[in-house]
């Protein structure tokens, strides 16, 4: 079973290439799905986070306010440590359970969306590597649209991230997604056709 790495920096685009993925029926775990579900009311993971930032992180019914803890971390390097030692190792663990079981399904690609690969030394765990790329203001015109945010923050949160000519280095395929959605389905579908000598339309 082939495992490939697909990563970005914050609003690059990864989560259309993952559609697309998704649509021609190539399996893609998620590395935000599993936070979320290793944060799931009543989990170990959640109870930690509480513990370590407070009950002010939750909503009324007990799930996690992603807004608030968002505040408390996205401007202190130290909190955010915090956080990723806590939400990280689970994720791995489920991500390890999530190919265990695409394997026995004798799923001959698996794909993985993780927006942190790089930041977090998990290159030797893929095949391939694919990076999306965009310009900058371009990614921070996204973020501020999609998440709602301002634009400073939208920037301060992308240069928390390795920049893209670092992760340029480390990866095997990079696509430049500053056209459009038809642009950058063409390009996936290219390097789909290089890496897995498949054609997404007839998966």
């Amino acid at each position: 079973m082939m495992i490939i790495g697909l990563t970005g920096s914050f609003a690059s685009g990864k989560s259309t290439v993952a559609e697309f993925l998704i649509k021609a029926h190539v399996p893609v775990i998620d590395a935000d799905e599993l936070a979320r579900s290793v944060c799931s009311p009543g989990s170990m993971c959640l109870k930690k986070i509480v513990s370590t930032f407070g009950p002010n992180i939750l909503n009324a019914n007990l799930s996690l306010n992603r807004k608030a803890l968002a505040s408390i971390v996205f401007n202190d390097q130290e909190q955010l440590e915090k956080l990723e030692a806590i939400v990280h190792p689970a994720v791995h663990q489920l991500f390890l359970e999530e190919l265990k079981k695409h394997k026995a399904h004798k799923e001959s690609v698996v794909v993985y969306m993780a927006p942190l690969l790089f930041e977090k030394n998990l290159e030797l765990h893929f095949d391939k590597i694919i990076l999306i790329t965009a310009p900058q203001q371009k990614m921070i015109k996204r973020a501020m649209v999609r998440d709602d945010i301002s634009y400073e923050e939208a920037k301060r949160r992308l240069e928390r991230q390795m920049p893209n000519s670092e992760k340029i280095m480390k990866a095997d395929e990079i696509i430049d997604n500053s056209g459009t959605k038809d642009d950058l389905y063409l390009k996936i579908k290219n390097i789909w056709k290089k890496i897995c000598n498949q054609d997404l339309d007839e998966k």
